[in-house]
């Protein structure tokens, strides 16, 4: 993150980054900077019952999924444009108690509605669960399923497909559009390119790390790894399509545009 082609129209008394980075990289920036008063944080779901202090940097973060709503009061210095004070807390929020709005509500009925009358049709019935795993470092058939379409689509050899972009399991039953958008919601394109076969057996070993960020999904390719050995090591089968993976053939992939 880069701040250096800031420009203020005049001096602020405070600097506050809206940041969607994690505690740990908001931390590292607030160590690396002298010029931010307040990072309100976002990303890895961190709840921090009352505000950090990192040198200058005062950082929150509210967890995730509207469990809380941060509250955070900031006595200023004006004068030498610092924070002294800086309570805060994080209040659980209750359906118990909770007075509803009927305007707002009629706007969002409205609102539904309309989104309904596409959202709603049904496109498909779903035999077996599709599901995530919590989410584990496992292949899974929703993954599978998605991977497979990708490939189809771009006509490719080989798809990866990160499972942090699949966001809900689906129960038996009709599949609706928003269904898929759910599954889905970033709106992500597809990504085609190349790499030679080397680059492949690469790739893989990167994967078959303990340390590898995240566990792809894919369709096209398989692969055995023998994990008592060490990174850099542990890739011991590769094929493409039943074939296997000649280093210097060309292999296209699909992927999408987060990855």
């Amino acid at each position: 993150l880069s701040m250096q082609s800031m420009k203020m129209k005049s001096h602020p008394n405070l600097i506050i980054l809206i940041s969607h980075m994690g505690l740990e990289k908001d931390t590292m920036l607030a160590q690396q900077r002298t010029d931010i008063d307040l990072i309100v944080g976002g990303h890895d779901h961190t709840p921090l019952f009352s505000p950090i202090r990192k040198n200058r940097t005062i950082i929150v973060q509210a967890g995730s999924k509207g469990q809380s709503v941060g509250d955070l009061e900031l006595t200023v210095d004006v004068t030498g444009d610092s924070i002294t004070g800086y309570p805060g807390r994080l209040n659980e929020t209750r359906v118990e108690g909770a007075l509803s709005d009927s305007a707002a509500g009629a706007l969002v009925s409205g609102y539904e509605a309309t989104v309904e009358e596409r959202l709603g049709q049904v496109i498909g019935t779903l035999r077996t669960s599709w599901d995530r795993q919590g989410g584990k470092q496992v292949e899974m058939n929703i993954g599978n399923f998605e991977a497979d379409v990708m490939r189809a689509a771009a006509q490719t050899d080989i798809t990866f497909h990160n499972v942090g972009g699949i966001r809900k399991d689906l129960d038996p039953g009709p599949i609706k559009v928003r269904d898929i958008w759910e599954l889905n919601p970033f709106g992500n394109t597809l990504v085609t390119f190349s790499v030679p076969g080397d680059t492949l057996i690469t790739m893989m070993e990167w994967q078959a790390q303990l340390g590898a960020r995240e566990f792809v999904q894919i369709s096209g390719i398989r692969y055995s790894i023998e994990s008592r050995k060490p990174d850099g090591a542990r890739l011991v089968a590769l094929v493409v399509q039943e074939n296997p993976v000649i280093p210097s053939r060309m292999y296209s992939i699909c992927t999408n545009n987060y990855i």
